[in-house]
Formats: C-alpha cells, sequence, structure tokens
C-alpha cells in the first residue's frame, strides 16, 4: 500500500506457488516479518521488491534460497523440506526432516496449535533441536505410537 502495510508470516507453508517471479512480493514501505515458517518454491527468489523502502524480517525459517533474505536472518535452513507427499497437497513434515524441533520461543510464541490443531513444541526425541521443539511450517510433527492412524483419517 502507498502508506505500508504489515505481514507476519508465522508458523505457515508456502510451496509450489504458480508464479513468474517471486515467492513474496512487497511493495513500498511495507514490513514483511517472516518466522517459524517454510517457503520452498525452487527457481524464485524468496524476497522480490518493488521500488521504495521495505522492512524484512526473517528469522528460524526454512527458504530454497537464501540470497534474498535480510542478512540479519538467524536459522536459516536452506535443505528441502521433506514434504509428506506434495504432489497430493500434503505438506506435512517427514519424520527425519530438517524442519522438525528447529526454533524456540525466544522470538515467536505460537498462539495455538498447528493447523491441525495439534500442540506446538512436541519434541521428537530421536532429533537433536537446533535452537527448540518448535518445527517449521504449518503442521507440527507429532510422532504416533500407532502408524496406522498418522495420516489423521478417521
Amino acid at each position: 500500500t502507498a502508506d505500508g502495510g504489515r505481514i507476519d508470516f508465522r508458523f505457515s507453508t508456502a510451496s509450489d506457488n504458480l508464479t513468474n517471479s517471486f515467492a513474496i512480493l512487497d511493495g513500498p514501505n511495507d514490513s514483511f516479518d517472516l518466522r517459524t515458517s517454510i517457503v520452498w518454491d525452487p527457481g524464485q527468489d524468496v524476497f522480490g521488491s518493488f521500488s521504495g523502502s521495505s522492512t524484512r524480517f526473517a528469522d528460524c525459517a526454512m527458504v530454497n534460497e537464501s540470497s534474498s533474505i535480510p542478512p540479519a536472518a538467524q536459522t536459516i535452513v536452506t535443505v528441502a523440506p521433506g514434504f509428506v507427499n506434495p504432489s497430493a497437497g500434503d505438506y506435512r513434515l517427514v519424520l527425519g526432516s530438517s524442519g522438525i524441533d528447529v526454533c524456540d520461543a525466544a522470538v515467536t510464541v505460537p498462539s495455538g496449535g498447528d493447523i491441525d490443531r495439534r500442540t506446538r513444541g512436541f519434541d521428537i526425541a530421536t532429533m537433536s533441536n537446533v535452537r527448540g521443539p518448535y518445527d517449521l511450517g504449518a503442521f507440527e510433527y507429532i510422532q504416533l505410537a500407532d502408524p496406522i492412524f498418522s495420516d489423521s483419517f478417521e
């Protein structure tokens, strides 16, 4: 907008978008915060800018490239996410994904559960925490004792 707008992109997943340019376009005087999220569109810059000045902040994110990410960003992962089945629209993380147990609550505190209403911060004991128990993206990986129900289908 002419007066500037603000977008907080937190605990979100954006992938496989059909675009000819950037994954996230921001305009003059805009503010964009990318936190505890996944933006995965190989072949595209994560941030692009129109004319003017925009403010960008990134912390604890998984992105397909880091050259357009602000230099002060911390904990930026550029390894493929390891989605369950992206061609079928399933963007949950598989066990062993580099997006599991990456973030802490120092910068971004979850205000609720994940997109499936599961509690955030489920710590997978077999995986090392990078900064804390929070997973990147819209889905928190929950290791179920019974794999029959792992796809949440009832």
